[in-house]
């Protein structure tokens, strides 16, 4: 899987290189993340694909993010995040409606996405997809641990799809929304969706923000 990865990481760069076609095409993004491990198609405490997929209260823990991000073409760029969590809710059981509560958890996500954008106006839908390693802090009450109890990080890669959608203030930020589902392999990494709120800031020269939008 790490091997996999690397070639990955290796591909990008080079289609950087190669297909860059906007001036200035850099971002820096920085906000907040929530991690959501219920619905994703597992026996409870988790539940089926999509089941209370807004349900804030009870199934998203909370974190924060960084992204720096390449813009390729018009329609097309890539980015490489890092994201910092603690989960402390697991799921539920039977029908309650109560969240099963974990201990703190430390979770660790570094992603490689690509996104295309289906529009180029100031308000921009993007569908993504990419891939990326996930690490989940073992505990006492961490449903997919295999060491009860201790406190290591279990790591695995994951294959990751996207919805979002990017508001243009100015020529220099932008406002992020993108929810992700991310599906790993291993069983001792439970699939997540993942969704981010953030502030991009776009390094543009004073030449530059007449060319691009």
């Amino acid at each position: 899987m790490q091997k996999t990865l690397f070639v990955t990481v290796i591909f990008f760069s080079l289609y950087f290189q190669s297909h860059a076609q906007v001036r200035d095409p850099w971002y820096a993004e920085i906000g907040i993340n929530a991690v959501d491990v219920y619905p994703v198609g597992e026996d409870a405490p988790q539940g089926p694909f999509f089941d209370e997929f807004l349900n804030v209260t009870d199934h998203w823990n909370f974190g924060f993010y960084v992204r720096v991000t390449r813009q390729l073409t018009e329609k097309l760029d890539v980015g490489l995040m890092f994201s910092n969590n603690t989960i402390t809710k697991w799921g539920q059981f039977g029908n309650d409606d109560v969240s099963f509560a974990v201990e703190d958890l430390k979770y660790y996500g570094a992603d490689i996405n690509a996104n295309y954008y289906l529009l180029t106006k100031r308000l921009k839908p993007f569908v993504g997809f990419g891939a990326g390693y996930t690490w989940i802090e073992e505990g006492a009450n961490n449903t997919f641990s295999t060491n009860q109890g201790t406190d290591n990080l279990v790591g695995a890669m994951t294959v990751n799809l996207a919805l979002g959608l990017k508001l243009n203030i100015n020529d220099y930020f932008s406002v992020n929304l993108q929810t992700t589902y991310k599906h790993s392999f291993q069983e001792y990494l439970t699939k997540h969706w993942q969704h981010t709120f953030g502030i991009q800031y776009r390094f543009l020269s004073n030449k530059a923000c007449n060319y691009v939008r």
